[in-house]
């Protein structure tokens, strides 16, 4: 068995490799529970398969095992301690990048709602009604003034009317600017 685990472990690279190696130094742990090298081999093949939280425990049992055969110097302890570093390093790196690519795909799905939100068709009219529903109180403002001031001067009706053509002005170039931005984010689809 010991001689398997270590040609698995010190093969190339080939597909399947961590979980055969695994699935082996599991049947070697369950023959022989209290032997640290398997245990060592384990946790090889479990940090090969990504299983980061369980090679620790394994290598944590591995440096148990060292510990009560009294074999505290023992040069497995040196290479069974840099391989659990190691597992952690790889566990907080793969935590690390689950987080990023959570918050990428979070992002990515609040820019896809903001874009479907600005292509609805419904939108737009919302955005036309309430530009519309603008021009037309300051179009009935600017009426009302005019019609309560009957002694108002030529200049002062002349000043509301070129307020009155100024909303309305405005309220063509919303209108247009909105209908181009949306018309310019349908073309990528």
């Amino acid at each position: 068995m010991d001689v398997l685990l270590h040609a698995l472990s010190a093969a190339p690279p080939f597909p399947g490799q961590g979980e055969q190696l695994r699935a082996r130094a599991e049947d070697a742990v369950a023959a022989y529970p209290d032997d640290h090298t398997f245990r060592f081999r384990l946790a090889t093949g479990q940090r090969r398969c990504a299983r980061f939280t369980e090679a620790v425990d394994s290598l944590d049992a591995a440096l148990r095992l060292l510990s009560a055969a009294r074999l505290w110097d023992s040069p497995f302890r040196q290479q069974y301690l840099r391989d659990r570093e190691v597992s952690l390093d790889l566990m907080r790196g793969y935590a690390r990048t689950a987080t990023r690519q959570q918050d990428a795909e979070s992002r990515d799905e609040d820019i896809q709602q903001v874009r479907d939100r600005l292509q609805d068709p419904s939108m737009m009219i919302r955005l036309v009604g309430l530009v519309a529903a603008l021009a037309v109180a300051i179009t009935v403002f600017a009426a009302g003034v005019a019609e309560t001031d009957p002694t108002a001067s030529v200049r002062t009706r002349l000043g509301q009317e070129v307020a009155l053509g100024a909303s309305l002005l405005l309220l063509a170039l919303m209108v247009t600017t909105a209908t181009r931005f949306v018309g310019r984010h349908e073309k990528p689809r």
